[in-house]
């Protein structure tokens, strides 16, 4: 379903009013998410919408599935249009998960249980 959303998506420069996403701020910023999306591939993620290039500063929307902790994508806030997804078996590791990194300016509870969904965003450590 997300990867559905996700590729209807599309970044073009700020006069394009046809478009969903912006630019970055720079070629510099688009080849460094490129990089990242790259070392989580060679650590078994799977780029599911996107296609790993950029123009200049322009970057289309990626989700990748699989990601791991201790990749740049895991680790860090991208600041662009890409989406890290963990599949997880349990909501402990969910949490667990969740918790194991030092930034959390944003973190994504998805459930078809709204109860339970509000008690696990509860116990995420995220800047509001």
């Amino acid at each position: 379903m997300i990867s559905k959303l996700v590729s209807q998506l599309r970044a073009a420069e700020p006069s394009d009013l046809n478009s969903h996403l912006g630019c970055l701020f720079s070629s510099a910023s688009a080849e460094r998410l490129i990089k990242e999306i790259a070392e989580a591939q060679a650590a078994g993620a799977e780029i599911v919408v996107g296609d790993g290039k950029h123009l200049r500063n322009l970057l289309q929307p990626h989700v990748l599935k699989g990601v791991k902790p201790g990749t740049k994508l895991w680790e860090r806030e991208s600041f662009g249009p890409v989406l890290a997804i963990a599949e997880v078996d349990t909501v402990e590791e969910a949490i667990e998960l969740a918790r194991a990194n030092t930034y959390s300016l944003h973190d994504s509870v998805w459930s078809r249980d709204e109860k339970q969904g509000y008690e696990v965003a509860r116990q995420l450590n995220t800047c509001t």
